[in-house]
């Protein structure tokens, strides 16, 4: 399990962007300002190009320099807090140079010695791009809360419903059949497909782009012994470091309709599955209907007695469901799904409705 949280839930949020390095200079973590500021001006992967901006400043902050805002800090020194400040720029596509500040915090670690804990802070002084800068950032805040608050009640309140457990049987019984080892799960969530599939001996890499979701899952496999995972948290329209054909197994359930790009996502899915490979997908229906599930998963709870211990919950999840329902986005739907699989040379195994008939389960195999 490679991805870690280094900064808290505060520093992750806050309106400008930071990220934080270990002893040896390797990034660790990096807060959603810096993902928003990375992805909209680089268009190669955004972490490959923090490191280089780190090499770019890490000899500055060793080494002797004549600039007053990167003090020379020798190696007797890096054992002690250190402040260094340099000014550089980004060049964009899309909006030109971007020229910002990057101010560097070094403190000792109080339970490792002779071990540093760097973040860095930047602040943007381009005054034309800080402002699409800031607009964009509100966006992502805003959409990333909607999934932080429903994070805390998702599976108090889905895994209550029946329905939404006889999908997860769905997906991880097509995952866990013979040959299919390798599976990525595109929007794992809090890693209701996962961690049975982990537990089944497959080894699975976990896209999710909320950090609050796969904090869930980072709970969940705190009791497991060495699961075979590999934890990624970024948008899954690009999926630039996985190579082509690498998995037996794709796994989507519900997380095409709420991308931005859904095309992109589900072409990255097919791109990365090996011939002969799996790919099981639940998706809304062009018939979805929110209301009307809503008003069945309530009615299903209130009967089974468990509404009004989950009420509180369910208020939550409910609002969280309202504000991403995918009838007022441009979602692929299931069907258009089936229509792009079928001219990307898949063979179509089964499509069964979920979701009190909302939405249906696809599952298909790549022959071409």
């Amino acid at each position: 399990m490679n991805t870690q949280f280094h900064l808290s839930t505060s520093e992750y949020y806050a309106p400008f962007p930071l990220f934080r390095l270990d002893n040896d200079w390797q990034l660790t973590d990096i807060n959603l300002a810096a993902l928003v500021l990375f992805e909209l001006t680089l268009n190669d992967d955004f972490k490959k190009s923090i490191k280089q901006l780190i090499v770019g400043c890490q000899p500055q902050a060793l080494e002797t320099s004549d600039s007053p805002d990167c003090p020379s800090l020798t190696k007797n020194e890096l054992k002690d807090a250190a402040t260094s400040a340099i000014n550089d720029s980004i060049d964009s596509e899309e909006f030109g140079k971007i020229n910002f500040k990057l101010t560097m915090i070094s403190l000792p670690k109080l339970d490792s010695e002779n071990s540093l804990e760097r973040t860095a802070y930047i602040e943007i002084n381009t005054t034309e791009f800080k402002e699409i800068f800031q607009e964009h950032y509100k966006k992502t805040l805003q959409h990333q809360l909607i999934w932080e608050s429903y994070a805390i009640s998702y599976d108090l309140i889905l895994n209550e419903q029946n329905y939404y457990r006889e999908v997860l049987n769905r997906h991880i019984t097509t995952l866990s059949k013979d040959g299919i080892n390798q599976v990525i799960d595109i929007g794992a969530g809090t890693g209701n497909v996962t961690i049975p599939l982990l537990a089944a001996g497959c080894s699975v890499t976990a896209i999710d782009i909320s950090r609050a979701m796969l904090h869930k899952m980072h709970y969940k496999l705190s009791s497991m012994d060495n699961p075979k995972i590999k934890i990624s948290m970024q948008s899954a329209e690009k999926l630039t470091e996985l190579t082509d054909r690498s998995f037996d197994g794709v796994n989507i359930l519900l997380a095409l309709f709420d991308m931005d790009d859904p095309v992109a996502g589900l072409n990255a899915a097919v791109r990365v599955l090996r011939l002969g490979g799996v790919i099981i997908i639940t998706e809304p229906k062009k018939t979805f209907d929110l209301a009307s599930l809503l008003n069945q998963a309530k009615k299903f709870l209130e009967e089974k007695g468990s509404y009004d211990k989950l009420s509180s919950h369910w208020t939550r999840v409910t609002r969280a469901n309202k504000k991403i329902d995918p009838a007022k986005r441009s979602p692929l739907f299931i069907e258009d799904i089936e229509a792009q699989l079928v001219q990307a040379g898949f063979k179509i195994i089964q499509i069964k409705d979920s979701h009190f008939g909302n939405c249906a389960t696809l599952s298909a195999i790549k022959t071409g």
